[in-house]
């Protein structure tokens, strides 16, 4: 049995009527911890995988680690820039 078929069944023996009725009589906790942020899940299923964009698969271990340097680089100065102007705010 896969993945996909186990979750359907751990949640397959409350449907919404049965989940409303727990609701009204005050017996929502004993399904609570099923809900994932204030929902109910759904299982769908995943996109074919000729669909997913592969081109960034072919970039070299350099060029993967050039990009995270400079994008590191300008989150840092921006924490810095931000760090100053709240330094600033406060000395007034």
């Amino acid at each position: 049995m896969n993945g996909k078929q186990k979750f359907k069944d751990a949640f397959a023996h409350h449907n919404k009527c049965q989940r409303f009725v727990l609701r009204c009589r005050g017996r929502h906790n004993e399904i609570a911890h099923k809900y994932i942020g204030e929902t109910w899940p759904r299982v769908e299923d995943a996109p074919d995988p000729t669909l997913i964009n592969w081109e960034n698969l072919g970039a070299s271990k350099t060029h993967r680690r050039c990009c995270k340097l400079i994008t590191n680089f300008f989150a840092v100065i921006l924490l810095l820039l931000s760090f100053r102007l709240v330094l600033q705010i406060q000395s007034y």
